[in-house]
């Protein structure tokens, strides 16, 4: 058998050997695969810690305390002696139900669709954000769900900043779910307004960081948003700017 063929014999059982991820990998493929690759767990040394979580419980029972009060004098009927004005229908802060729509178009011809929905009142509130990500090349695909209890404080009547613990969910060749933590903040005037939201999240003990910054032009109970959001694994980057429509109530 001539050596070209042995050769190529040879290259055809080992590609059809390796793993389809390596044959076929991409750049959500590369994200995934170090967003949850699993580490090995480091031994710990024992303290007690129960002064220190004692403290760390009253100081967070005087913020929950502190931001219901906050949130809370946001709603009803104005009154002679109101410090803070009263939201309306249709405000983007401490709404009531709020949807997100954008489209996102990200490094390495990588399109994303995105939706976001908040329902809570005053102070308490909770959010399930939805991200599929997917390859014009090859047709990869990745999810991001996100679901958090938030806990809103209002910062006076044009500023808001919410506390937010839940989960994450990543999906694509397989599916890993982890803790999170989110700390939107916004800031909106009548017309105008800034928003971040930024989530750290915990997946097989990699540590997942999501940035998002948006401005915000419209009226009360629509507005057009315009931003730029980087998801970061320890190693890996998706990036990049999206547009899309608020709608709240």
């Amino acid at each position: 058998m001539p050596r070209c063929t042995t050769i190529f014999i040879s290259l055809f059982f080992l590609f059809n050997l390796l793993p389809a991820s390596w044959a076929f990998a991409g750049e959500l493929d590369k994200f995934e695969k170090d967003a949850t690759k699993v580490k090995e767990d480091k031994p710990s040394s024992q303290h007690n810690h129960n002064d220190d979580d004692s403290f760390l419980g009253d100081i967070f029972a005087q913020i929950v305390i502190s931001a219901g009060k906050g949130s809370l004098s946001r709603e009803g009927y104005a009154e002679e002696g109101d410090t803070v004005a009263k939201r309306q229908k249709g405000d983007r802060l401490l709404p009531r139900a709020r949807l997100d729509v954008a489209g996102q178009f990200l490094e390495h011809d990588i399109s994303a669709v995105d939706l976001r929905g908040e329902v809570g009142y005053a102070a308490f509130a909770g959010q399930v954000r939805y991200t599929r990500m997917w390859e014009d090349s090859n047709g990869n695909a990745l999810t991001t769900t996100y679901g958090h209890f938030l806990l809103r404080m209002a910062l006076g009547s044009k500023g808001e900043m919410d506390l937010g613990v839940g989960a994450l969910n990543l999906a694509g060749r397989q599916s890993t779910t982890g803790v999170s933590m989110t700390l939107p903040i916004q800031v909106h005037g009548d017309n105008f307004g800034v928003e971040a939201r930024p989530a750290w999240s915990a997946l097989n003990g990699n540590v997942i960081q999501d940035y998002d910054v948006a401005l915000v032009a419209g009226v009360r109970f629509v507005a057009l948003r315009a931003g730029y959001r980087w998801l970061l694994a320890p190693h890996e980057t998706l990036k990049g700017p999206y547009a899309g429509v608020s709608l709240s109530w």
